[in-house]
Formats: C-alpha cells, sequence, structure tokens
C-alpha cells in the first residue's frame, strides 16, 4: 500500500457569483493580486529546491548556478512586476476607484522600505536587462566588467534540455552584478550579494502577501459578516512534498534509468 502524505490547508470559499458584486475594478485587482502572490510563492518553493550544494566541478556547478538563479531572477522581476501594477493612479490613471487607490498607495508605501540601495538597483537593472527583457545595450556594457577566468564552454547534451553555455551568465548577470558593484570579483563577494538577494526576494514577497490579505479583506471579506475559513485536509503522493533540506529539484533530466 502506497503510504500518502496528509497537507492541512484552510480554505474560504468564494463563488465567482460573489466576485461579480463587486465593482469591477476592484474584481480585475484582487484577480492580478491573486495570480501574482501564487506565482511568487510557488517561485519561492522552486527557488528553496534549487538550493544544492556546490560539488566544486566547474561545469556541473554552472549548471546548477544557471538553473537556480533563473527562478530567483524570475522570482524578483514578478515582484517589481507587482510593484508597478499597483502604480493604479499614476500617469496612465487605470483606476479613479478611491477605495482601490487607498490601498494601492498604502502597499507602495510599505514597499518603500525594501527600497534598499545595496540590493534594490541590481535587482531592479537586471529585470529590466536579462530577466523581462534581453538587452543587447546591456550586453556590450557588461562586457567590461566579465572576469578573466569566466567559463565560456559550451556544454552539448543528446538532450536539449541539458545542455548549458555559461557564457550568457558571466555576461548577462554576474558582468552586470560586477558593472553595478565594481567590486564583486572574488566569488564570496558574489556570494554575499547573492544571499541579500534571496533575503530581499523574501523580504518582498512577504509584503505581496499582506498586500494581497489586506485587499481581499478590506473588498470582500470585511462585507461578508458571518462567513469564515473552514480546515481541509487532503491525501497526496508523498513526492508532492519536500522539506527544505531535501534539495529535491534535479539539475538534469534522465530519460530512463540509465
Amino acid at each position: 500500500m502506497t503510504v500518502k502524505a496528509l497537507e492541512h490547508f484552510w480554505e474560504y470559499p468564494i463563488s465567482w457569483k460573489r466576485v461579480q458584486l463587486l465593482p469591477e475594478d476592484h474584481q480585475a485587482a484582487i484577480a492580478v493580486l491573486s495570480f501574482a502572490v501564487s506565482e511568487v510563492n510557488a517561485l519561492s518553493r522552486l527557488y528553496i529546491f534549487n538550493t544544492h550544494e556546490m560539488l566544486g566541478e566547474e561545469a556541473i556547478d554552472c549548471a546548477t548556478s544557471i538553473q537556480r538563479f533563473l527562478i530567483l531572477r524570475t522570482w524578483s522581476a514578478k515582484l517589481f512586476e507587482m510593484e508597478e501594477f499597483l502604480q493604479l493612479g499614476g500617469m496612465k490613471k487605470v483606476s479613479r476607484d478611491a477605495e482601490l487607490l487607498q490601498l494601492a498607495g498604502s502597499a507602495l508605501e510599505d514597499f518603500g522600505e525594501l527600497r534598499d540601495p545595496q540590493v534594490y538597483p541590481i535587482v531592479r537593472d537586471i529585470r529590466n536587462e536579462a530577466t523581462s527583457h534581453y538587452s543587447f545595450a546591456a550586453a556590450k556594457k557588461n562586457l567590461k566588467h566579465v572576469s578573466p577566468n569566466a567559463n565560456c564552454n559550451m556544454y552539448l547534451h543528446q538532450m536539449n534540455g541539458n545542455s548549458f553555455y555559461p557564457m550568457g551568465e558571466e555576461v548577462m548577470f554576474v558582468g552586470r552584478m560586477n558593472r553595478r558593484g565594481a567590486t564583486l570579483k572574488e566569488k564570496s563577494e558574489r556570494a554575499e550579494q547573492i544571499k541579500n538577494w534571496m533575503n530581499w526576494n523574501l523580504a518582498a514577497s512577504n509584503w505581496l502577501n499582506r498586500t494581497h490579505a489586506k485587499f481581499v479583506k478590506n473588498l470582500i471579506l470585511e462585507k461578508d459578516e458571518g462567513k469564515g475559513a473552514r480546515k481541509r485536509t487532503y491525501w497526496i503522493p508523498p513526492e508532492f512534498v519536500g522539506s527544505k533540506d531535501e534539495r529535491s529539484a534535479p539539475i538534469f533530466f534522465r530519460n530512463g534509468l540509465t
């Protein structure tokens, strides 16, 4: 008999019919926030499961870093997108709803605490130049900041998904970090910057979860008197659950057992 794992959730039932009672701007805002917070939470889980130890084998460590940093960059880019989304009453004036603008303004004020000058600029720049967009101009600027020992080898595999090309990471990511800091030449310095980046992502993710909760509370929950969440338990396959110490995301894909 296959042993299954237990997961517990608190479910608050909300019907689509109930959502449609909200003003259109409220519906749209809650939808985007729900979309964003679910993506960010999923990416944070994926990052945790991709924090493998470095083996000291350059090729394998490069593949590990590419996979890990892809998730880190995508995760932070989503958080920046939410900061921009909440400019609801900015130059474009996408909404004139007073309640919505008050909630958005409060969230942006809280986000101001995350604009750490040591981390925020580099996260923003890499989002603009190498995550959400690919910049030819940025690549040319980064070239002057690439280490002489940069790994520019190509690692080819019969399965395309296992192939990787570290030159891109060396120029677009490491080179851009060096261009911003000008002193991040040593691996230990870059490791500290990455640690700071991850901590920023965690803090910004907490901000997004709080923001989502505040919007939903003010726009829906406080208006639904006598309603509450109920605890639900789900039996799921054990491979669906992992601890942060398991590092269960593989770096390479294998077709079959050999």
